[in-house]
C-alpha cells in the first residue's frame, strides 16, 4: 500500500515523530503484557483437533483453519459443538481459565458468577451452552464461563483492537468492507485454537464467525444476507450482569437482521451487559457504528465514507479517543490515503497500526461477496498471511 504524504509541513513532521514514538511506546507496553502472560502460562500444552461429523455438525481440517459447521436447534448445535471440540474444550478449561483468573479463589468466584449469569440468559442460549457442556463432558460452570469471559475484567485485561468500515463509495470494488483486529492475552493457548464457525440455526439466518472452542457468540462475522458485524471491547466501563453479553447480542443480530436498520432495532430492544464498540456494514453499501453501554446506545456515522473504532469511545463514557495511540495513527493513515480501498490495502493498513504481540486475530470481510479473509495462526495476526473463505456455498448447503 502506498501512502501519499508529499511535502509535509514541519508541524506535520513533528506530529509524525511524536505519534511514531507513541506507537513504539504502545508496542512496548504490549510486549510487557505479552511477556507477563507468557511467564504466567509457562509452556502451554499442545491442543489438537480431530475431524469428525455428527447429526448436526461437522469439523473439517482440510484447510489452514478448522471449520466447524453447525445446524439445527440450539440443543442440537450445542451438542455438536461439544462433541466435536471436546478435546480442545477440556484443555482450555484446565489451562486457559486458571491463567485468566489468577488464583483458585478468583476462579471459583468467576464460576459462581457465570452460573448466576446463566440463569438470566435467554432460554435458547442456556439450552445451547448446557448441551455443549454435557456433550464435551465439562462442568456447566466452565462452559458458561468460557462464553462469558470477555464480559469480565480479568478476561479483557490487556484487550484491545481496531475496526474499520469502508462504504461502497470508498471501496475499489464498489462494495463495502469491514475489517477488525483483536488483541487479547491468549497465554499460548488461544493462538492454537482459532476456527471458523459456520452456523445454520433452524428458522434463522446462517452466519459465519472467527471463534475459538466454547465461544458461541460473535466477535467478527457476516451472515447470508450480507450483514457484517465487528466488536471491540471497551475498557473501563461499568458492567451490568443482567444485560446480554456483547458477543451474544452480535450473534442475535446476525441470526435475525438483514441490514443495518434491522440491527438498530435489535440493539434498541436489548440491554447489554458491558461496554462494547460495534461496527456494521451491510449489502446496501452502508456502514454504521454504535457505542454500547448498559445505560445508553450512541450511534456513529461514517466520515467521508470511512468509520473506524477502537476500545475507546468517542461519544459516550469511557470517552478517551485521544488516549488511544493506534486510533489516532489509523486516522492519520486514512487521511493520507485519499483514494479508494481494496482488501490488500486494508491488510497493509493493519500491518502499519495493529502489530501488537497480543494481536490474536485480524479479519477482513466482504459482506456482499459473503467472503472473509482471516489471519489468526500467529501473532501479530495483522502481519498475515490471510486465508480466504467463500461463505456462500456453506450458507447455501442443505440443512437437516
Amino acid at each position: 500500500m502506498t501512502w501519499s504524504n508529499s511535502n509535509p509541513s514541519q508541524a506535520a513532521t513533528r506530529l509524525g515523530t511524536v505519534l511514531a514514538g507513541l506507537l513504539l511506546a504502545g508496542l512496548l507496553a504490549g510486549i510487557l503484557v505479552y511477556g507477563h502472560a507468557l511467564r504466567r502460562a509457562g509452556t502451554p500444552p499442545a491442543i489438537e483437533f480431530t475431524s469428525g461429523e455428527t447429526a448436526h455438525g461437522r469439523l473439517s481440517l482440510d484447510g489452514p483453519l478448522p471449520v466447524l459447521t453447525l445446524d439445527g436447534l440450539p440443543a442440537e448445535m450445542g451438542r455438536a459443538h461439544g462433541e466435536l471440540l471436546s478435546g480442545p474444550l477440556t484443555v482450555l478449561r484446565q489451562h486457559y481459565l486458571p491463567q485468566v483468573f489468577r488464583d483458585p479463589a478468583s476462579l471459583s468466584a468467576a464460576r459462581d458468577s457465570a452460573l448466576g449469569w446463566s440463569r438470566r440468559l435467554a432460554e435458547t442460549t442456556f439450552i445451547e451452552l448446557n448441551a455443549l457442556a454435557v456433550a464435551a463432558d465439562i462442568p456447566a460452570a466452565d462452559a458458561f464461563l468460557m462464553a462469558q469471559v470477555l464480559e469480565m475484567d480479568a478476561g479483557v485485561h490487556g484487550a484491545g483492537g481496531l475496526s474499520l468500515a469502508v462504504e461502497s463509495t470508498r471501496s475499489r470494488s464498489g462494495a463495502p468492507l469491514l475489517a477488525q483486529t483483536l488483541d487479547l492475552p491468549g497465554y499460548g493457548l488461544l493462538g492454537q485454537v482459532p476456527l471458523l464457525i459456520v452456523a445454520r440455526p433452524n428458522g434463522k439466518l446462517a452466519y459465519a464467525t472467527l471463534a475459538w472452542p466454547g465461544q458461541i457468540g460473535v466477535i467478527a462475522g457476516v451472515n447470508e444476507a450480507g450483514l457484517a458485524v465487528a466488536l471491540n471491547v471497551a475498557q473501563g466501563a461499568r458492567r451490568f450482569p443482567r444485560g446480554m453479553p456483547g458477543p451474544i447480542l452480535a450473534r442475535r443480530i446476525l441470526e435475525s437482521a438483514t441490514d443495518i436498520d434491522a440491527a438498530r432495532q435489535i440493539l434498541s430492544d436489548h440491554m447489554i451487559a458491558a461496554a462494547w464498540s460495534l461496527t456494521l456494514a451491510d449489502a446496501t453499501g452502508r456502514v454504521e457504528g454504535a457505542e454500547l453501554t448498559p445505560l445508553l446506545i450512541r450511534h456513529r456515522q461514517s466520515e467521508q465514507g470511512l468509520l473506524w473504532t477502537s476500545e475507546h469511545f468517542l461519544l459516550a463514557e469511557p470517552r478517551e479517543p485521544t488516549g488511544d495511540v493506534r486510533y489516532r495513527a489509523l486516522g492519520r493513515r486514512l487521511d493520507a490515503h485519499t483514494t479508494s480501498f481494496s482488501v490488500d490495502d486494508l491488510s497493509e493498513l493493519w500491518k502499519s497500526v495493529a502489530g501488537n504481540p497480543l494481536n490474536l486475530q485480524a479479519v477482513i470481510i466482504e459482506p456482499i461477496a459473503r467472503r472473509i479473509h482471516i489471519s489468526a495462526r500467529r501473532s501479530p495476526a495483522a502481519y498475515g498471511p490471510y486465508v480466504t473463505y467463500d461463505l456462500a456455498p456453506l450458507f447455501a448447503a442443505s440443512r437437516p
